[in-house]
């Protein structure tokens, strides 16, 4: 069954405003109280995974908040559409997940998206999209996304993204990378320019991380891209996942 049939169902009749956060309800089951070790059955009880969703399509994230709040190993923390009330939860609760919906075509969330770790560092980054592309794929990776997940997906599968328990990115990626046949060697320095610029730094933050210029990192990139056959940096950061020379 297909990720937007099963997230879009349960909300007709339970829409509410994109700013209202959304909070899973657990009823704790009533049990006799004890002298000793009252809270021992609490302390082992695993922690639910918290989630905050970031996106522009009230409906699509009330769908997604409601469906996942379902479920008991994971807490809705929050669902928002503007960026920086996004930044500012991502600062006061550290969430273990932050779930965007859209990619790079939506460019005030897409950029939240790939600085989340300055903001949150202990906070994975799963991305939503409505198809499994290059683009897409791209744009998933050079965010630093943990898994890229389409509407056409199983459910399943945004579940475990959410809670962290899969990796859905970098195998994806290296199917629908287009393939390349003989590519000239990089020097260490062209690398490590890649390396950089696929993790989602600008040419001046690679270029402080290098101690270089940023003139020579877009020299650096200029030259990657010509070498290589390239023409834009998602397909160089489609061509460092496809060749292992980063992992997301």
């Amino acid at each position: 069954m297909e990720l937007q049939e099963t997230i879009l169902r349960p909300v007709a009749d339970s829409y509410t405003a994109t700013t209202t956060p959304v909070r899973a309800t657990r009823v704790a089951a009533p049990f006799p109280q004890r002298a000793a070790a009252p809270h021992r059955e609490t302390a082992l009880l695993p922690k639910a995974a918290s989630v905050l969703i970031a996106s522009e399509r009230p409906l699509e994230a009330a769908a997604l908040a409601t469906w996942l709040s379902a479920d008991s190993s994971i807490d809705v923390v929050g669902r928002h559409a503007r960026a920086e009330e996004i930044a500012s939860l991502l600062v006061d609760v550290q969430p273990d997940t932050l779930l965007v919906i859209g990619d790079s075509t939506n460019q005030p969330l897409f950029a939240l998206a790939m600085r989340h770790s300055r903001l949150s560092p202990r906070t994975r980054l799963v991305i939503v999209s409505s198809e499994h592309s290059a683009r897409t794929c791209a744009a998933a990776a050079s965010a630093g996304a943990s898994a890229h997940i389409a509407m056409t997906d199983a459910p399943e599968d945004l579940s475990a993204a959410v809670r962290g328990r899969t990796s859905l990115l970098a195998n994806r990626c290296v199917q629908i990378a287009p393939v390349t046949h003989n590519a000239p060697p990089l020097s260490p320095r062209e690398r490590q320019v890649m390396v950089h610029l696929a993790q989602g730094m600008s040419a001046k933050e690679a270029a402080s991380a290098l101690g270089i210029c940023p003139k020579t990192v877009d020299n650096h990139t200029q030259r990657l891209m010509k070498k290589l056959g390239l023409h834009s940096r998602a397909d160089l950061v489609l061509f460092a996942v496809r060749e292992g020379i980063i992992i997301p």
